[in-house]
């Protein structure tokens, strides 16, 4: 079980606290594996650093700079979790 190109992104609340963690990843994973993935971390990372979900996207959002765009993928987590 390996994960290539993953993307952790903090989000943040309307005061900029960090309510939580949620990794992006260009792979195609299933519930099944994403659980799967989460139980295995679980047991060697701190909760407060650990993903709440894995987001499997086809392409990573890049700004005009061509950096990664952290910020898109803020706002693509906080719909995918309904924040």
């Amino acid at each position: 079980m390996q994960l290539n190109d993953v993307v952790i992104v903090p989000i943040k609340d309307n005061l900029n606290v960090v309510i939580g963690i949620v990794a992006f990843t260009e792979n195609k994973i299933n519930e099944k594996l994403e659980q799967k993935i989460l139980k295995k971390f679980q047991e060697q990372l701190d909760k407060t650093f650990f993903p709440k979900k894995i987001i499997s996207i086809s392409k990573f959002p890049y700004n005009q700079s061509l950096k990664l765009d952290k910020k898109k993928l803020e706002e693509m987590a906080k719909r995918h979790l309904k924040i």
